[in-house]
């Protein structure tokens, strides 16, 4: 009986050995523990912003009369306007969320810390790098001749504006008589092919605009895209994610010269359901977790679906209902000599056991 209870009391140290614990990592890491970090949830937030540049002509006082126009730019403007946003979301390790296993068992962690195993096949994962704020990839603006270029030598002759407006005039309807004697066939030479007659039409058309531009002004229109990261958390329901200007286009969140805009997230109570051995840890602060519970076999989430919209003031520029890890709740796992898990690098939720 005794050698029954000494064999007993010595297997019992192995049996608990055996046994697959997880703690948070809260102060310095065991010899042979393993770290691991439950993901988060970042979004690249993509606008696509229009800018419209105005100029006045430098003949512009002159516009009604030798060209009897009263249309015209008198003022310069540069205005910009979102046209769209487009969200895609990331993951990286959430770092007030890291545990460590101290059981010998086989963990797979993907290259930033996050698990995807305990002593299973984990889940190939791909994920995109995170995009910064910038304001660098402006898609290039096509270049044309200024209308220096097509001033004559009397035109810049002229002893005053209003003789070199007259001039000008005159210039735009000599264009546009030989433009229409073109089109009617009565120019003595002028290009057979039809690839030539493009190109010189082409050339009458342009020269026309900017004798016109000298006048009437100028519009200039880019398209182009800013890119800003943001990575929510459960008090950013209605947070600044950056400003804009009508001026100056998308600015950083802290430059007050924009008008904000905001970031609204709101649950829409659909979870996804987990195992039902699982402890529900409710009311605390993943913050709050501390070594003094009694450990679990595994930290993980119980990711919950939530409706994302970026506003504008009262419009709303985008809303999707997109999962977030971050705003799931945090379970965990009986502790167990045998547990086998995979789990979901992008939620955090155990997707096999």
């Amino acid at each position: 009986m005794k050698k029954l209870l000494t064999s007993l009391l010595l297997a019992l140290p192995c049996f608990l050995a055996a046994q697959i614990y997880s703690y948070p990592l809260v102060d310095s890491l065991p010899n042979d523990a393993q770290v691991y970090h439950l993901p988060k949830t970042g979004l690249n937030l993509c606008f696509t912003i229009r800018h419209l540049q105005e100029t006045p002509g430098e003949l512009a006082r002159y516009a009604e009369r030798f060209l009897g126009q009263s249309d015209i730019i008198t003022e310069a403007q540069n205005t910009q306007e979102i046209v769209s946003v487009e969200v895609c979301s990331y993951t990286i390790a959430d770092p007030e969320m890291r545990f460590y296993i101290t059981a010998p068992a086989k963990t797979y962690c993907n290259k930033d810390g996050i698990l995807l195993a305990v002593n299973a096949k984990a889940q190939a994962t791909e994920n995109a790098d995170p995009i910064t704020l910038c304001h660098q990839n402006r898609k290039a603006k096509k270049s044309k001749l200024s209308s220096q270029a097509y001033l004559t030598q009397e035109m810049k002759l002229a002893n005053s504006s209003m003789k070199m407006a007259e001039l000008a005039a005159r210039q735009i309807f000599s264009i546009r008589e030989t433009r229409l004697a073109l089109l009617h066939g009565e120019l003595e030479n002028y290009p057979s092919d039809g690839e030539g007659f493009k190109k010189f039409l082409q050339e009458l058309n342009n020269m026309e605009q900017q004798y016109l531009e000298l006048f009437i002004g100028s519009r200039q229109e880019e398209v182009y895209q800013c890119y800003v990261q943001f990575v929510p958390n459960k008090d950013s329901n209605h947070e600044v994610v950056c400003r804009f200007s009508s001026q100056s286009g998308l600015l950083d969140k802290n430059d007050l010269s924009g008008r904000p805009i905001y970031c609204l997230i709101e649950s829409n109570r659909q979870n996804i359901v987990q195992t039902p051995d699982s402890i529900s840890i409710r009311g605390k602060k993943r913050t709050e977790i501390i070594k003094k519970e009694e450990p679990a076999g595994l930290y993980y989430y119980q990711p919950e679906m939530v409706s994302i919209s970026l506003k504008d003031g009262q419009q709303t520029l985008w809303k999707k209902d997109m999962m977030l890890a971050q705003m799931g709740q945090l379970l965990r796992l009986k502790s167990s000599k045998d547990m086998s898990v995979v789990l979901d690098a992008e939620s955090g939720a155990i997707i096999s056991r």
